[in-house]
């Protein structure tokens, strides 16, 4: 149980995304950000499988194959994809990733940074949100606008820095001006980190090829289409799960 390291990490982090979003006007959504972490259900929860560099989600569902307080925290704030999960009417069984308001995908895109500048410390990059984007399988439960939109959005940090992103995110995305027409998504983690030619084995986040394989199987297993802009078959018994990531 470490209550006081789960109390400052969770809270560096809430501070970092409240200083992103106020940088991009979101000042009432910077000052809401994930207060339902400080709740019994997921504080203690939090203490209890506290690793320092993940979420507690994930050991928490590795010791019991879910986590209570991520089903929580997913149900209780509208900056995660999976608060927007519901089912598809056109195709019974199954169930699709919804529309995000764009302001709730700006506050996930702050999120993102924050939580791999609070798990990587000094190992942090510009270039760590999209490899954590790429790596992870929840793009494919995406909708796909949604999909496309934080995939530009992470790319643009890679390609230029935080201030600048920020100021388009501000001036120009939360002012409804669409993504590019001729933006395309990488493949994959392998196609991004050649792109910007990252050598996974000198990072300090690692080589990435148990992540690239676990995905390519899960993806094979479920039908889930890899190109942005497909929508993926999710049954409606599916387990949507982030092991394979660090963030929560």
């Amino acid at each position: 149980m470490h209550p006081i390291k789960h109390f400052i990490t969770i809270t560096k982090h809430r501070h970092q995304v409240m200083l992103l979003c106020f940088r991009i006007g979101l000042y009432g959504q910077g000052l809401r950000h994930d207060l339902s972490k400080y709740t019994l259900t997921e504080f203690w929860r939090g203490a209890k499988y506290y690793q320092g560099d993940r979420s507690p989600n994930n050991r928490e569902r590795e010791v019991n194959g879910f986590s209570v307080s991520w089903l929580h925290h997913k149900g209780r704030n509208r900056h995660h994809f999976e608060y927007w999960l519901d089912y598809d009417e056109d195709r019974p069984g199954h169930m699709k990733g919804m529309r995000m308001p764009r302001r709730f995908v700006a506050e996930m895109f702050c999120d993102r940074i924050a939580a791999c500048k609070t798990y990587q410390r000094d190992g942090y990059t510009k270039e760590s949100p999209a490899r954590f984007y790429y790596r992870a399988l929840g793009k494919f439960f995406m909708h796909p606008q949604v999909r496309r939109e934080l995939s530009f959005l992470l790319t643009m940090l890679a390609e230029k820095d935080e201030k600048e992103t920020l100021d388009y995110v501000k001036k120009h995305f939360l002012k409804g001006e669409p993504v590019p027409e001729s933006w395309v998504e990488y493949e994959d983690l392998r196609a991004f980190d050649r792109a910007f030619g990252i050598d996974t084995d000198t990072r300090r986040d690692g080589p990435e090829e148990e992540y690239m394989r676990r995905e390519a199987e899960a993806m094979r297993r479920m039908g889930v289409p890899r190109e942005a802009g497909a929508e993926a078959e999710i049954p409606a018994d599916a387990v949507l799960r982030d092991d394979d990531t660090r963030l929560g």
